[in-house]
Parts: C-alpha cells; sequence; structure tokens
C-alpha cells in the first residue's frame, strides 16, 4: 500500500485589495484541506494523486471549465459556503470518480446544462441554499441522468418549476409548487435511492400531505425520508397506510418542525406495516397535538419488529397515560424529550430492551412511582430539569 506524509502545500494568492498573502493548505496522505483561507480562487499545483479536496469557506466566485480535470482519483469534493455565482460546463471534467459533490450555501443562480456530465458514480449531491430560482428545463434536466445518485438535496421556492423532463407531468401542471415537487419524484420510480430530504420550505402556504403527493415516493426503493419545515399541517391516513405498506425498504422516517394540527398519535395506528423502519422521528410538529378526551387511559403502540430508535420530541401536548409497546424487542432508543406533559401518572410496558429512555423537559407536576419499571434493561435515563414538584409523587 502506498502511504503519503502530511506535508503543508504553500502557494501565493492575490487577495483583492491587491496584497500578496501567503496561504496554506493541509495535505495528508491522500486529503487536501484548503478551508477557510479566504480563496478567491481554486488554487493550481495541488497533488493530483489525492481522493478527497475541501475548498469550502472561502470566498470563491467562479469554478472555471478543466479546473479538476487532473483529479481522476477524487471521490469527495468541497464546494461548500463560498461566493460561487457559476460553474462552468467543464468545471467537472476528468472526475471520473467523484461520489459526493457539495455546492450548498452559494450564490449560484443558474445551472450550466451539461455541468454534471460524465459524472457516472455521483451518489451525492448537495446544492442547497443557493439562488437557483428559476428552474429551466435545460438547466437541471440532465441529474436525471444520473443513475447513480442516492442523495440530492435542494431548495424550494415560491416560484420554484421542475423541469418537464423530470416527470411524466401533463401540459396542465399544477400551480402549487409543492405539488410540482412531489409529482418530479416520479422520475425516480423503481430506483433505489439512499435519502430524499425535502426541507425548508421557502413559501407558507399550508398543505395537506395527501395520496396525491405521497403516491410519487413509495415507488422509490428509499432508505431515507425526511420532511422537515415545509408547513404541514396534516398527514392523510389512507395516504400514510398506503405509503407504510408500499414502502419496502425505508429504513428512516423523520417528520420535523412542521405545523400538523390535531392528528394526536393516530398514525401510529400505521407505522407497524414498515417492514424495515429502524428510526421513526417526531420531532418539533408542536402545534395542539393533545389526544382526545375519549381515548382510554391504557394506549397500545404496535412497532414495527425492525424499530430501533423512537423520538417523539417536542412534539405532545398532554397527560401520560399508560403506554403499551408491542413488537419492540428490537427497540433500544426512546426519546421523549422536551414534550409539555402535564401529569406523569402513567407507566410504560413492554420496553423490555430499551436502554436509552430521555424525558428530560417534561412539565410533570405528578410522577407514577412505576414511570420507570417498563424497562427492566435501562441504562440511560435522562431526568432533566423538567420536573416539578416530584417528592410527593414517590421513588423510582
Amino acid at each position: 500500500m502506498r502511504l503519503y506524509a502530511k506535508l503543508r502545500l504553500t502557494f501565493l494568492l492575490l487577495v483583492v485589495d491587491g496584497y500578496i498573502n501567503e496561504r496554506e493548505c493541509n495535505v495528508h496522505n491522500t486529503i487536501v484541506d484548503c478551508s477557510r483561507l479566504a480563496l478567491t480562487s481554486i488554487p493550481r499545483h495541488l497533488p493530483t494523486y489525492v481522493t478527497s479536496l475541501d475548498f469550502s469557506g472561502n470566498k470563491i466566485t467562479a469554478v472555471r471549465a478543466f479546473t479538476f480535470q487532473d483529479f481522476q482519483n477524487v471521490t469527495e469534493l468541497h464546494l461548500e459556503i463560498n461566493r460561487i455565482q457559476s460553474i462552468d460546463k467543464m468545471a467537472f471534467h476528468g472526475l471520473h470518480r467523484l461520489q459526493q459533490l457539495h455546492l450548498g450555501v452559494n450564490s449560484l443562480t443558474m445551472l450550466s446544462s451539461g455541468v454534471f456530465d460524465n459524472l457516472n458514480y455521483l451518489e451525492y449531491l448537495l446544492i442547497d441554499n443557493n439562488k437557483l430560482k428559476d428552474y429551466q428545463a435545460d438547466q437541471i434536466k440532465e441529474l436525471s441522468t444520473l443513475l447513480s445518485l442516492r442523495t440530492l438535496s435542494f431548495d424550494i421556492y415560491p416560484n420554484f418549476q421542475f423541469p418537464v423532463q423530470w416527470s411524466t407531468f401533463s401540459d396542465d401542471l399544477p400551480r402549487n409548487p409543492i405539488d410540482q415537487i412531489f409529482r418530479s419524484f416520479d422520475v425516480l420510480k423503481e430506483r433505489n435511492m439512499t435519502n430524499v430530504e425535502i426541507a425548508y420550505s421557502r413559501f407558507s402556504n399550508k398543505f395537506n400531505l395527501d395520496f396525491n403527493k405521497m403516491k410519487y415516493l413509495w415507488p422509490i426503493c428509499l432508505k431515507r425520508l425526511t420532511l422537515h419545515d415545509l408547513y404541514i399541517t396534516s398527514i392523510d391516513l389512507y395516504a400514510f397506510e398506503k405509503f407504510s405498506v408500499a414502502s419496502k425498504c425505508l429504513e428512516y422516517l423523520e417528520v420535523s418542525e412542521n405545523i400538523i394540527l390535531g392528528q394526536g398519535l393516530t398514525l401510529f395506528g400505521y407505522i407497524q406495516n414498515f417492514e424495515k423502519l429502524k428510526v421513526l422521528k417526531l420531532l418539533d410538529n408542536t402545534r395542539n397535538n393533545r389526544l382526545k378526551r375519549s381515548e382510554p387511559k391504557n394506549l397500545n403502540v404496535i412497532l414495527p419488529r425492525t424499530l430501533e430508535e423512537l423520538y417523539i420530541e417536542n412534539d405532545i401536548h398532554d397527560h401520560l397515560c399508560n403506554v403499551i409497546f408491542n413488537n419492540s424487542l428490537n427497540l433500544r432508543v426512546l426519546s421523549l424529550k422536551d414534550n409539555p406533559i402535564k401529569s406523569c401518572k402513567g407507566s410504560f410496558k413492554g420496553a423490555l430492551n430499551v436502554e436509552y429512555f430521555d424525558m428530560s423537559g417534561w412539565t410533570c407536576t405528578q410522577v407514577s412511582v412505576n414511570l420507570l419499571y417498563g424497562f427492566p434493561n435501562l441504562r440511560t435515563p435522562l431526568l432533566g430539569k423538567g420536573f416539578k414538584n416530584t417528592a410527593n409523587a414517590g421513588s423510582f
């Protein structure tokens, strides 16, 4: 095996104010770190044998054609957190082994047609937090040809327009950009996608996550799905049931920072249908998520047999009832932190193998003496500072 010693590569940089400053890139084995050096352009004379290039956190404004043509072994390229306004069509020419490309947090207003040509091994592409407000078909259509792509992160704006080539759209496209976003995933049907994250909506039109949106997700062999800060007000139960049955590959599901109204824990009636789900996160959907008064004191929760981690944080506003977990032998982590639960007279059963339980941030005025008896293998209980007046509630 060929080893490379750690060294510092020094070059001269002409900065905006006209002075010559000395800057240093760190080179360690096959990794070059040129991050946070106030660079205004990509330096030359870097070693070409490297596998990772990091130019993040600089002041680079453009990526010119053939910049990386000699770096045939690079698998990871970081250009995020710069001031990049343009990328030439042949900028990534020669990066035949590139797997990860980070372009987030820049000032890109368009993508040149063909800019991602011949990146046949690209799996991870981040172009979020840019200024790509007007997507044109000839600017972004080539993304659908990246058959190796597994993770794609991008922004949504009020005037967002997906290219027709991305899906089997009819001539009459929906006006709501959210509808277009979900319909665009039709192009990925029967593809293996590691991660789809739809996040940080730039417009405030609230919407119901219904069948007409979710039906474009379950034909994808998707392992991770994140729906974050999208102004989702409700999740259609029929659509969620169909999604849970049809999603044969899903291992990670997160719904966070939305404005889901009054559904309580009704979605838990269907999560048992996920065949491979390992992690479920319902986080900060803190708008009137209350249990109905008519619901019984005992709550039976049937989990997927594969579930290992369950997070319901800042998501429930109510009294703790007696929770009975079913199919929970693989459950190891249970986090219910930051839920403003008023009374903790209930208990937990069925969490036989849970080792980590977080209930920090609870606002209980009374705590059941049996609260933790349902965790016989508990190793890390986190009570936090949220508990109040527990002195008269018994002891664990």
